[in-house]
């Protein structure tokens, strides 16, 4: 049904003659009978009848209006929130990010959208790198950051990297490692370790040193929440492998210090990347948060990618 012509009746019934609403829409009165004419041919009824006086709505186009009228509210509604979408103004999204950029990311975002779009409605989520994947082939997410290289080989993703940011191993600053001169690769395997999640490897084998040896664990205490692994590392024995950008403020105040075993041979490089679905046009919100989620972690001490 065309609205257009919907419009035109409406205008008609208000004003009740031909002149007089075809100067309020703004069209000639042979172009308003037109319209109406082709109205009443595709409903199959007469909308209007003649008086002396102009014309008045049947019985039938009383009936017909009045659904008019919901109808253009409802498209002049739906007008309004498109608008404002493409605004990122209103709208919803879902969204998931891993342990670190959500420990980074989530306080800053999610507040600075509440104060700047309160009418959005936001669900985001942290989760293990292969738990994001799951729920955005499901389409239960728009999108996902983590560790690329934990996402990888996922078939159907649109990947692109955000930033890189470092890991390490890191205790508090009175552990017994932190008294050491000197760690080798055997010293570890004294303490437990603290991570989030690895997905697919084993823990034993992260960490190699130059000849091979890879570090034995005494035990392996596995959290998605960071401000957890922070408390098992003061009030244990732990050992965090962790990122950087998580522990930023507790190495430049002294509570965590890292620290550098002389044998060890490791990239502790990360690339923290955005994922879509492959063939997916992402919606304006997703496209901005994304935007605003890269600088704030280049803010927190990530690294730009050339």
């Amino acid at each position: 049904m065309d609205l257009r012509k919907l419009k035109h009746a409406l205008a008609l019934a208000e004003m009740g003659n031909y002149a007089r609403a075809s100067e309020k829409l703004f069209i000639t009165q042979s172009a308003l009978s037109r319209s109406i004419q082709a109205l009443e041919q595709e409903l199959g009824m007469v909308l209007f009848e003649r008086q002396s006086n102009g014309v008045r709505s049947t019985v039938a186009g009383e009936e017909v209006l009045a659904g008019a009228r919901d109808l253009l509210r409802q498209a002049n509604s739906l007008e309004r929130n498109i608008a404002l979408m493409r605004n990122v103004e209103l709208g919803k999204l879902q969204f998931g990010v891993g342990p670190v950029p959500g420990y980074v990311l989530l306080p800053r975002i999610l507040s600075a959208t509440a104060r700047e779009r309160p009418r959005l409605k936001v669900f985001a989520q942290v989760q293990s790198a292969a738990k994001l994947v799951e729920l955005l082939l499901a389409e239960q997410i728009e999108f996902l950051i983590a560790d690329s290289g934990q996402i990888a080989g996922y078939r159907g993703l649109e990947v692109q990297a955000l930033c890189q940011h470092y890991g390490g191993l890191f205790v508090r600053r009175d552990h017994p490692l932190a008294r050491r001169r000197k760690i080798k690769i055997a010293d570890l395997a004294e303490f437990p370790l603290a991570s989030p999640a690895v997905e697919g490897l084993d823990v034993n084998q992260l960490i190699r040193n130059k000849t091979g040896d890879t570090a034995q664990w005494l035990g392996h205490f596995v959290c998605e929440d960071i401000a957890a692994l922070k408390i098992i590392g003061l009030e244990s024995d732990a050992v965090l492998m962790l990122s950087e950008l998580a522990l930023q403020r507790e190495c430049q105040s002294g509570e965590f210090i890292r620290i550098n075993p002389l044998d060890i041979d490791q990239d502790w490089s990360i690339t923290l990347a955005v994922a879509f679905l492959s063939g997916r046009t992402p919606s304006p919100l997703a496209v901005q948060l994304v935007d605003q989620m890269k600088d704030m972690l280049i803010d927190a001490g990530g690294v730009e990618l050339p």
